[in-house]
């Protein structure tokens, strides 16, 4: 037999086993383009496109697996993680998977703003916004509870490699109407440079068509890396897909002078699949004060 005809027999079996098996799977995704209007920190980049997200999700029955990349990085493995119905109201999940610490999330599609957080960024930036490992899910009383433990997920020296690893207890309650709480707990080595125990409180409470939130998180060993945080925003709705919001946020570190970000953030949604925002951004470091202006379209499918 030929080797062309030999590689599409394989390929038919391929095809028709992966149609089989898609017969379960949703898929969905979405791509972010930025056109970067003003750029203090680097002029250079002013007037410049670019597609700094795009993501690709498939869910099953038993898996998820989250592809993620951008116009200068590969693709690469965001999420994938196996997921198992214990029991009634209570989920298993094994794998890589975000943490959900921070009001903020990784994807522009659930991100209120423009630009993350100084909280999720700072998170990110110690290896907290994703745990490998086990958590279990489900609902105690009025909360939804979420109980973590993988690797340490410290990046610092004496962290991952040494066989440490990190709990997460994850609870969220909307006590009453309008009014939505979460408390997050992640543990971390503190050797090195690391941060150790992170916690994170906030909440959002919304009236009609106004919202405000609150985003609280705290380092408790190290605090020459990270001291303590927050972020205050407000936002209204004023229908028909359009909406306006405002953030404000500081964040502080031992012997260091404070971060502060301001964000003001105008949105339309063009139709149900494609938004557009215009992000008016300042960070002042105590030694860079700078402006990031920019437009961003964001389409799912």
């Amino acid at each position: 037999m030929k080797k062309t005809t030999i590689a599409m027999a394989v390929a038919g079996a391929m095809f028709a086993a992966g149609s089989a098996f898609a017969e379960g799977v949703t898929v969905d995704g979405y791509a972010a383009v930025n056109w970067l209007l003003t750029n203090e920190a680097d002029e250079t980049q002013e007037g410049q496109f670019s597609v700094p997200e795009t993501e690709v999700n498939f869910d099953t029955e038993h898996l998820f697996v989250a592809i993620a990349g951008s116009d200068e990085d590969d693709f690469f493995i965001r999420q994938a993680f196996l997921k198992y119905g214990i029991t009634e109201g209570w989920d298993l999940k094994a794998g890589l998977f975000d943490s959900n610490l921070t009001a903020d999330y990784a994807t522009a599609t659930d991100r209120e703003f423009v630009q993350h957080s100084l909280l999720f960024s700072l998170l990110d930036s110690v290896g907290g916004a994703s745990l490998k490992g086990v958590a279990v899910s489900g609902q105690l009383g009025m909360a939804t509870v979420t109980l973590g433990y993988g690797n340490d997920s410290s990046v610092t020296p004496g962290g991952a490699t040494d066989g440490e690893n990190s709990m997460m207890l994850m609870v969220n309650a909307s006590p009453m109407e309008g009014l939505d709480l979460e408390l997050g707990v992640l543990t971390q080595d503190e050797d090195g440079a690391g941060v150790g125990n992170i916690i994170d409180i906030n909440g959002t409470y919304m009236i009609n068509n106004f919202t405000v939130g609150l985003d609280y998180m705290s380092g408790s060993e190290n605090e020459t890396v990270f001291e303590n945080g927050y972020s205050l925003w407000a936002g209204y709705d004023f229908g028909n897909g359009f909406g306006v919001k405002a953030r404000f946020e500081n964040a502080s570190a031992d012997g260091q002078d404070d971060t502060e970000a301001t964000e003001l953030y105008a949105s339309y949604a063009l139709n149900d699949n494609l938004a557009v925002a215009v992000s008016l951004h300042n960070l002042d470091n105590g030694t860079t004060d700078a402006d990031t202006n920019t437009i961003q379209l964001v389409g799912t499918f």
